[in-house]
């Protein structure tokens, strides 16, 4: 049982400080908990006014400080879609630039020019004989549609593939196809998607097969061993005048698809391609984890050249992170051990977005001169989360949105293996004292870093992209697997609604602790921000901003205040902390605001914890809510799963 706190709100709101809420935590609900709601104890009332008046009174989404987002501006409701142009660009209607050979042109994506599209057309002939029965290609309109829709979607929240320099004319085919398919999804053409996907596949297994990487008893049915895939691999590198070049676009294909599939519908196609993740990981680690050669310097050369040897390492870069980040994806969904260790990791971190999204040369050149552009190793800035109290702003390397991702992924692996070598694990839920006060720290560190980064914020119409949005939503889910080992107990390799729910069901008892109450705020957290917005208004409106992590982190949330909640009436209230009993008022609260309710009396709502039926419903209640927020617009099929698994675990519970 815990320990009770002598003064409990001037306690929480420390408690808040430490996890960083305290300027922004969304407290409109605590005038609306009248005095009725509370038990007649003087410190908790007074206390009461202390954190009201301690925090300022916002309508946001924002979970940390240092936002600038306007009062009257509403979270979500701007697409800023575009709309691609299809008209030739002056002085380069042959689709070429007079740079050197060692330029990239830059050429964007944005704009697909005719000369580009039957350049495209014409290397995609290269394959017709391995291409699927009846695959059209996408015509010049649909190529827009789609690889727009990859720019504004996709490439947002993992942002590798460099469109300003990426022309459709020169790279390899498969390229195109698989970013399109991943950009059909943001355009909920899902079908289409699908074939485009299948056409990209059978060109990357053949080159797999001609590279050596794959056998030809491992063929599909349609494969056939063509002379003219040979002779596309000849005329490939001549044009991109380098093997490196060529290595990292088939790893940019097979990471694509390995996207496409594992956050699809096709449980056949997410096994095919799981199953080629060991090939990604050779491949990454044939081209290069560990940075050789001395750091980029600006050479004399025109802007066009420096951009280009630029444009190239950074790419590499971010390719291999996102890598290391999606296999890390997978340990976290699957529960398996990721492929790519923290410890391999030798890479510079990324750069700042003003400097990744520069549309052409001489912007670069402006935003390198004005930025501070010495570079930080990963395992260095790893290394600096463990230090404790020695890591404060005044001795912290400059870090961006995307470095942050990739260093909680880091956390994230970190936490896996801790747990994999627990000694007794049988005898022991969870971690050992020592590595569980040991993370805690480390992500202390982090929030401070992430504070501290420029381009942070947890508006996902950021213009420096929801990256940051997403990384609040896993350190949430952080806190959640430090105290509830939830990675064995969800299924989601089946793709079986019912089989996912049915494991959450037999899950064990949570544990409760101290340390447990943050891993609670962060998930009420989150359930208020789809209340506060509309559960029906999000639904239909995320799918832009909400990337598939929030969806998996919605899960276990769920799960956590699920199993909570129908542990408290076995310690009744006087069981409970301070702590929890302001939570437990502040979840009903926000649950009131909903159509899916509890009937509760607001005279003496505490007492109502050691009431089996209304916790077993306020528990299936946000369940529900949880399920209806990611059912309807969803691009990614892995958002559907867990809407109809949350709606199948409702269900369960509502059963005797």
């Amino acid at each position: 049982m815990m320990e009770p706190i002598d003064d409990p709100m001037q306690d929480f709101a420390v408690f808040l400080e430490s996890i960083g809420l305290s300027e922004s935590w969304e407290l409109e609900v605590l005038p609306s908990i009248e005095s009725a709601l509370l038990p007649d104890d003087p410190s908790l009332i007074s206390s009461r006014l202390q954190l009201h008046d301690a925090v300022p009174q916002i309508s946001s989404v924002e979970v940390y400080p240092n936002q600038q987002v306007a009062a009257d501006e509403v979270p979500f409701s701007n697409f800023g879609s575009r709309l691609p142009s299809l008209q030739p660009e002056s002085g380069d209607s042959d689709g070429r630039l007079h740079n050197s050979n060692h330029t990239i042109k830059p050429r964007s994506i944005y704009n697909i020019r005719t000369f580009d599209h039957q350049s495209f057309l014409k290397r995609l002939e290269s394959f017709k004989q391995i291409l699927p029965t009846g695959f059209i290609p996408p015509s010049r309109y649909a190529l827009s549609r789609f690889l727009d829709g990859f720019v504004d979607g996709l490439n947002e929240h993992l942002p590798f593939i460099h469109a300003p320099t990426l022309s459709i004319g020169i790279c390899n085919p498969a390229l195109v196809l698989s970013l399109a398919a991943c950009g059909s999804h943001y355009r909920f053409e899902i079908d289409k998607g699908t074939e485009l996907f299948c056409a990209a596949r059978a060109i990357l297994l053949d080159l797999l097969r001609r590279k050596g990487h794959l056998t030809p008893s491992a063929s599909t049915p349609n494969y056939v061993y063509s002379e003219q895939t040979t002779s596309y691999l000849m005329h490939c590198s001549e044009d991109s005048g380098s093997e490196s070049d060529e290595q990292m676009e088939m790893v940019q294909i097979l990471l694509l698809l390995t996207i496409f599939a594992t956050w699809g519908k096709d449980k056949g196609v997410l096994q095919e391609l799981l199953s080629l993740q060991g090939i990604l990981a050779s491949m990454v680690r044939a081209h290069g984890l560990v940075e050789a050669g001395p750091h980029f310097q600006v050479a004399n050369n025109s802007d066009d050249g420096n951009w280009s040897q630029w444009v190239r390492q950074e790419r590499d870069r971010r390719t291999k992170f996102v890598v290391y980040c999606v296999s890390n994806l997978h340990s976290i969904m699957y529960n398996t051990p990721p492929l790519i260790l923290n410890s391999d990791l030798g890479l510079n971190m990324p750069c700042s977005t003003d400097l990744w999204a520069a549309r052409g040369a001489s912007d670069w050149r402006s935003a390198y001169e004005s930025t501070s552009n010495s570079q930080i190793s990963f395992q260095t800035s790893f290394m600096l989360l463990f230090n404790g109290s020695e890591n404060s702003s005044a001795n912290m390397t400059p870090s961006t949105p995307l470095g942050n991702h990739i260093l909680m992924h880091a956390v994230f692996q970190q936490l896996y293996f801790a747990r994999q070598l627990c000694l007794y694990p049988l005898l022991k839920q969870g971690l050992q004292l020592s590595d569980l006060t040991s993370l805690e720290d480390v992500l202390r560190s982090w929030k401070s870093r992430w504070k501290e980064t420029p381009e942070s914020s947890t508006d996902p119409r950021n213009p420096a992209g929801p990256i940051a949005f997403t990384s609040a939503a896993l350190l949430g889910q952080a806190y959640v697997r430090f105290h509830v080992d939830l990675g064995p107990h969800r299924a989601l390799i089946t793709n079986d609604p019912l089989q996912i729910a049915q494991a959450l069901n037999n899950a064990p008892a949570i544990v409760r602790s101290p340390g447990l109450v943050t891993a609670l705020l962060h998930a009420a957290h989150a359930l208020s921000i789809p209340i506060r917005l509309g559960i029906d208004f999000v639904a239909r409106t995320h799918s832009f901003y909400w990337s598939v992590h929030h969806s998996l982190s919605a899960l276990e949330y769920a799960f956590l205040l699920t199993r909570w909640l129908l542990a408290l009436p076995e310690c009744g209230l006087a069981g409970l902390s301070k702590h929890e009993q302001r939570l437990f008022l502040w979840i009903t609260c926000l649950m009131d605001e909903t159509d899916m309710a509890v009937t509760m009396s607001t005279e003496g709502r505490l007492e109502l914890v050691n009431n089996v039926t209304k916790m077993r419903q306020l528990s299936i209640a946000i369940v529900r809510v949880w399920a209806r927020t990611f059912k309807g617009n969803t691009c990614w099929g892995i958002v559907d799963l867990v809407s109809a698994s949350l709606k199948a675990y409702a269900d369960l519970l509502e059963q005797p």
